[in-house]
């Protein structure tokens, strides 16, 4: 067995033939070294490009050939041919595309039964591939593009004997019901790990299965899915056959909220698929937005309805309570202020000759009486009653109104027992009746007889007298007076009421002098609900205002491994898909670091985990929030998460150890069984970044990923570099080495990357990293800020040159804001609109930046496409210009609205050492030639067509000084005639010359290189191409190979198969009008122009373009 070190030593005195090196072709020197009996080769982890029949022809005998982890992206036609015993073939984790396999590729493998495709670009299956492929047992395509299975998928293969075929881990999101109806032998299927949401009957006629996987998928529980379903509980029921991980058979959308899973459908519980059921899955002790609402309204009513009851209850009981004092403190106050007027105003009058008879009985309220019982009341003597004959009282109404009831009480108790009350005899009588036996009672009469003796003039006594002469009164008159004196009470009573009721409001009209006391209160229970609804509704308000933070929100499904910028649109955080509308809060890991940024208006939480007391004697498995050195922590990863996942806050995790991976997404999965609902990224720095020794410790690449796709496959995985930023070597940047290494860690990867880069080295290492944007659409990139503040011009550049969805900024307060006003004046006007020299100041330039309407920040090594926007995105649609002299300049600049301007270049004169423009009379300078251009308002390209050779960097570093200023943001080509390979003729720079100078002085350019024209005697064969492409395989920049249509009649070569692998690559067709007049290369161009009309370019005169035609044509 030859192994991969031998081969690599093989590979190292591989010697370079006409300056192409042919070492990196590892098979060719092999096949040489190698003996006929070989029976196994292994060729991993190498640079093997392609696989050419000539290469593995006398290896007839070998049974297992191993080419994984190389860069295969071409297999030629019948490259196993000889290989006809071959039984194990492994071409996992290379570039393999749908377009390098056909037919022929494995038609001559009879014998083949494990042949290994996986984790390669295969976006479709062709069953034609296997037509003779009836020893195939095991087919693995797991980790490739495919999306989609149908009948035609293995319906022309000859797939008899085929019992395993791997398709995990891609983008299928549908499988047909014929899928597999020609695999009538297959046991184990494996599906997980894809984007299934529905597989109609696809497995019940396949009577083998017996190891069936579909988990991880995102099944969309309707009816539709109910066949499935009953396969699959049918299915379980056999001990023979296995179902891995059933009950992980999550769904993602679910017509029924009652279930689940996928075993959980059934004909009785699914709905119809168009139902308006709508199914929310919320985090837990959450409630829906529109449920919070409803809650806080209904909570703020009832909150009123009760607050009204509750004062009103209380103003009615003070109301109450009030009028009884009131009225207390004015009988109190009546009856003092009568007292001490009755008592002032008694006069003794003799000339009276009415007899005036006043009674004072207990009861009373006069001081020192006690309260009056009727029970006790006849046992008191009836000393205070007396007659008074000389005495009247000034005002009757103050005796009487204190006792009035108790005399009239007396009165009627005495008439009851028959007694006159001038008659002394009836009261004795009386005492000795039967009628009073009580004690009481016979004490009172005594009392009476004895006062009655007394016939003193001014003694108190009753008078018994029936007829006075002197005085003129009957025997009736006491009587007869006591019954006229209590008519006037009660005459003066009712007076006194009224006079009462005046008073009282009056009193009342006193409030505040305005308002009577009806009026007040109700002022009062007026003022009091309207204050009780203002709280009520300030309090509502802002519970709503700041429900982001509440102790739960609501979100709707989502999953773990989504876009971010369409989850936060789902959830109303941002109103567009553009990552600068996201923003962060950054290393929110202690508590209250973590509070702080919940109360926030951060959309996304960035946080560091370590494992606790991490390289230390007490270092656990439990995960804590730390940044280095902390090694502790007052919050776990796991309260973390039940604290962040009742918010609606996108989630980062960076790992700051491999320890803290395994625990930490064995809790994800966990917490992601009742709904995470949010995009997880997870981060760690896996490479060496700028100004970091090789000696710094990383995570590692391998173990990080590998855990990912076996604990928790559905994130984002954000992979970095460690970076340093010195101030003193501002331009150290990401390289192109970095940017490569990176790209093969993650190139195979299923999930979302992005990649998270220092902010202030983006502009520099731009040509890298856009690159690395391009080689995948699941890419993008994170900019973080450091201690170093990036300047908004550096961020409006990679605005301005990328897809606003696929860059987020993670930047700090100022800077932020100073780029999100900034970047919303960007408008389609490109360019300055004041005319200024090239050579001007940092202060000059900053001052036309501020303007109102700022240009586009434009990368010159940019696609013209993107610039120049032209109709139906068809090169064809771009205006080229060729400058001759000043006065031409000036006239297309006036005239033409924009298009790529042709500058050939050559040696001054005058000036030797100077480039200027050729054919210019007087010579136009380069340097002025330029100025002219960047001081136009249109939208103009710089192609420099350099026709000498000690010119080339010079051009070069005046490009570099403007770039350096700021100036030059216009696509920009360096066109030069260039020796290598089959064309390397003498008197032209090699192309190896001619790209090292263009990497040293300034790179960010289109390199568009052409052949000698002593080498298109036979039009452009294939070997000129492919010698072409090979020399600028390796390089970054963007390349556009320069064709002049005259030649193109002569060529049989085809561009587009050659290319279509070369997604940098375009082609540029040049018509120079001569004798073959407008009519030269006309059908070659069009056909090229039909065949590769996405990225080819047309340099010519409308006139000409107009005279081979094109329906989508449109000219500016």
């Amino acid at each position: 067995m030859v192994s991969v070190t031998q081969v690599m030593n093989t590979k190292k005195s591989a010697t370079c033939q006409k300056d192409a090196c042919i070492s990196d072709v590892a098979l060719l020197v092999v096949s040489s070294a190698a003996p006929n009996s070989i029976k196994a080769l292994i060729l991993t982890d190498g640079l093997i490009e392609t696989v050419d029949s000539a290469v593995l022809c006398g290896l007839s005998n070998m049974s297992v050939l191993v080419l994984s982890n190389n860069v295969i992206f071409t297999i030629m036609d019948n490259a196993f041919q000889n290989l006809t015993v071959l039984r194990t073939l492994l071409m996992d984790h290379n570039r393999i595309t749908s377009q390098s396999l056909d037919r022929s590729t494995f038609s001559c493998l009879s014998k083949l039964e494990i042949l290994q495709l996986g984790n390669n670009a295969l976006r479709v299956i062709d069953g034609s591939w296997f037509q003779n492929s009836k020893a195939l047992k095991a087919l693995f395509l797991e980790g490739n593009l495919l999306t989609s299975l149908n009948s035609t998928s293995f319906g022309s293969s000859d797939l008899r004997n085929l019992e395993t075929l791997g398709l995990s881990d891609n983008l299928i999101t549908y499988v047909g019901q014929d899928s597999f109806h020609n695999l009538p032998r297959l046991r184990s299927l494996d599906l997980s790990r894809n984007r299934l949401q529905n597989a109609p009957n696809a497995f019940s006629y396949l009577s083998w299965l017996s190891l069936l996987n579909l988990d991880l998928n995102r099944w969309n529980c309707t009816c539709e899915l109910r066949e499935l379903a009953s396969f699959l509980n049918s299915y379980i029921q056999s001990p023979s056959k296995v179902l891995y991980n059933g009950q992980r058979m999550i769904c993602e959308r679910s017509d029924n909220p009652a279930i689940w899973t996928v075993l959980e459908l059934t004909e009785a519980n699914c709905a119809p698929a168009n139902s308006n059921i709508s199914v929310q899955v919320v985090a837990k002790g959450s409630s829906t937005p529109q449920h919070y609402i409803r809650d806080v309204a209904i909570t703020a009513a009832c909150s009123f309805l009760g607050g009204v009851g509750i004062m009103l209850g209380v103003l009615a009981l003070v109301y109450r309570k009030l009028n009884k004092r009131i009225t207390c403190w004015q009988v109190k106050t009546a009856t003092e202020g009568q007292a001490a007027q009755a008592t002032a105003q008694w006069d003794y009058s003799e000339d009276k000759e009415a007899l005036s008879m006043c009674y004072a009985l207990h009861n009373s309220n006069y001081k020192d009486h006690q309260p009056w019982n009727k029970d006790v009341s006849y046992d008191i003597p009836v000393n205070n009653q007396f007659i008074c004959r000389n005495c009247c009282s000034a005002n009757l109404e103050t005796g009487y109104q204190e006792s009035r009831w108790r005399r009239k009480t007396l009165l009627q108790r005495s008439n009851q027992m028959g007694i006159q009350h001038n008659r002394k005899d009836d009261w004795s009588s009386h005492a000795k009746s039967d009628q009073l036996k009580d004690t009481a009672s016979l004490s009172r009469i005594k009392d009476v007889q004895r006062f009655t003796e007394k016939d003193d003039s001014n003694t108190y006594h009753f008078q018994t007298q029936e007829n006075d002469p002197q005085h003129g009164v009957s025997q009736d008159l006491p009587t007869m007076r006591i019954q006229h004196l209590m008519d006037q009470e009660k005459e003066k009573r009712e007076e006194n009421r009224k006079d009462e009721e005046e008073g009282e409001g009056k009193n009342l009209k006193t409030v505040l002098g305005i308002f009577t006391k009806k009026q007040f209160t109700m002022l009062c229970v007026g003022v009091s609900l309207v204050v009780l609804l203002l709280i009520i509704t300030v309090t509502s308000f802002v519970v709503t205002l700041n429900s982001d933070t509440g102790s739960s929100e609501t979100l709707v499904l989502f999953p773990t491994d989504g876009d971010m910028l369409e989850f936060l649109l789902q959830n109303g955080e941002i109103k567009e898909k553009d990552g600068l509308s996201a923003t962060w809060y950054h290393s929110a890991n202690s508590k209250a670091e973590m509070n702080k940024a919940l109360q926030s208006g951060a959309m996304i939480l960035e946080a560091d985990v370590n494992i606790q007391g991490h390289n230390t004697l007490n270092e656990t498995n439990i995960p804590i929030m730390a940044h280095p050195p902390d090694i502790y922590s007052d919050n776990t990863l796991e309260e973390w998460l039940d604290t962040v996942l009742k918010s609606k806050k996108g989630i980062k995790l960076d790992f700051k150890s491999l320890q803290a991976l395994e625990p930490s997404l064995d809790l994800l999965r966990k917490k992601n069984e009742t709904g995470i609902n949010r995009p997880v990224w997870l981060n760690a720095d896996i490479l060496h970044g700028p100004n970091v020794p090789n000696f710094w410790p990383v995570i590692n690449a391998t173990r990080f990923f590998g855990l990912i796709q076996t604990k928790f496959p559905d994130v984002t995985i954000s992979p970095g570099w460690t970076v340093l930023y010195l101030p003193f070597y501002p331009n150290a940047t990401y390289t192109q080495a970095m940017v490569e290494k990176m790209y093969d860690h993650v190139r195979h990867l299923p999930q979302k990357i992005t990649f998270p880069v220092l902010a202030v080295m983006v502009k520099n290492g731009w040509p890298h990293l856009s690159w690395l944007l391009k080689q995948s659409s699941r890419f993008s990139l994170t900019l973080w800020q450091g201690s170093e503040n990036p300047t908004v011009n550096d961020l409006l550049f990679i605005r301005d040159n990328s897809n606003p969805q696929r860059i987020y900024y993670d930047i700090y307060e100022p800077v932020l804001s100073q780029f999100k006003e900034a970047a919303s004046k960007y408008h389609q006007n490109l360019f300055y609109h004041k005319p200024f020299l090239l050579f001007i100041t940092k202060p000059a330039f900053q001052h036309c930046s501020e303007q109102k309407d700022r240009p586009r920040r434009f990368y010159p090594g940019g696609d013209i496409v993107d610039y120049f926007k032209p109709a139906n995105n068809n090169g064809l649609n771009i205006q080229w210009e060729t400058v001759t002299d000043r006065n031409s300049l000036l006239s297309i600049l006036k005239d033409s609205p924009g298009g790529m301007l042709v500058i050939p270049v050559i040696s001054g004169i005058d000036k030797p050492k100077f480039p200027v423009v050729e054919d210019s009379d007087p010579e136009l300078p380069l340097q002025d030639c330029l100025e002219l251009i960047l001081a136009s308002k249109n939208p103009w390209g710089i192609y420099l067509r350099v026709k000498s050779q000690t010119q080339l960097a010079v051009s070069l570093q005046l490009l570099q000084q403007a770039y350096d200023m700021g100036l030059l943001y216009h696509p920009t080509w360096l066109n030069m005639d260039i020796a290598h390979g089959i064309f390397n003729f003498q008197g032209y720079m090699t192309g190896q010359e001619f790209l090292r100078t263009i990497n040293q002085i300034f790179p960010h350019v289109t390199v568009a290189p052409s052949w000698p024209q002593e080498a298109l005697d036979q039009g452009y064969t294939l070997q000129l191409v492919k010698d072409m492409i090979k020399l600028f395989q390796g390089t970054w920049q963007d390349v556009s190979l320069q064709l002049q249509a005259v030649y193109l009649e002569r060529s049989e070569t085809r561009f587009k198969s050659l290319l279509q692998n070369q997604p940098r690559f375009s082609l540029t067709v040049e018509h120079r009008t001569g004798k073959e007049g407008l009519s030269g290369g006309n059908h070659s161009v069009t056909s090229l122009h039909k065949g590769y009309r996405e990225l080819t370019f047309y340099n010519m005169a409308n006139s000409y373009k107009n005279n081979f035609g094109s329906t989508d044509y449109a000219f500016n």
